[in-house]
């Protein structure tokens, strides 16, 4: 069971998620019935935010980036697990991480509650956070159940073709069909040899002209 990339739809209101390399977090579980995080992303190394560094003197100071924490809580409706992952500061956060599944959690019955990535910046003896959530509903599925969900949002597309033929196959049944397609073809020709003729007879013209000039 794999998420899609659950940073495509976020709120981050501090803006601190770089978006470049484009950010990657996929949420996974494997065979052992171990949670899985993987992916990479980057946050700003800095961030500028009002600071008490004196008595009645609040200033905008630049605060760098400590520490990386990622929150999540998973449930089975039965129980509630929460998590919490502390990573060092770095430009770049590859996760590989492993969360070992309670044994008694209904996997059948996975969710994601909750799922938080909080950066936390220092300046000085000030630390404050920023906190990107997800947006959107986190879902599990099966390889299978994506491959299911392709060829649905296809299956739409494929009716309206379907229903094209089907409809000029009726209408081609019609016996109204060939004199729908006779009449303009008719005219057509009509024109095509009259149009010849024309061309035709002024050569004749042009030619006995020709002939009795040069006698």
């Amino acid at each position: 069971m794999t998420t899609n990339n659950i940073l495509l739809n976020i709120s981050d209101p501090d803006n601190i998620l770089l978006k470049s390399p484009t950010p990657v977090l996929i949420v996974k579980i494997d065979s052992d019935n171990r949670l899985l995080l993987s992916g990479n992303f980057r946050l700003s190394e800095q961030i500028s935010k009002i600071a008490y560094i004196g008595p009645s003197k609040n200033t905008y100071q630049e605060f760098s980036l400590h520490e990386l924490v990622i929150k999540f809580i998973i449930s089975d409706d039965k129980n509630n697990y929460n998590e919490i992952l502390t990573l060092p500061v770095a430009s770049v956060f590859i996760l590989d991480y492993k969360f070992n599944i309670p044994y008694n959690f209904d996997i059948s019955n996975f969710k994601i509650k909750s799922f938080e990535i909080i950066g936390n910046y220092i300046y000085g003896n000030n630390k404050i956070s920023s906190l990107i959530t997800i947006n959107k509903k986190i879902l599990l599925q099966n390889k299978e159940d994506n491959m299911i969900n392709f060829i649905q949002s296809v299956l739409p597309y494929k009716s309206i073709k379907q229903n094209q033929v089907e409809h000029f196959e009726d209408v081609s049944n019609d016996p109204f069909f060939t004199l729908y397609w006779l009449i303009p073809v008719s005219i057509f020709i009509c024109s095509f040899v009259y149009y010849f003729k024309i061309i035709r007879s002024n050569k004749t013209k042009y030619s006995d002209v020709d002939t009795s000039s040069s006698e």
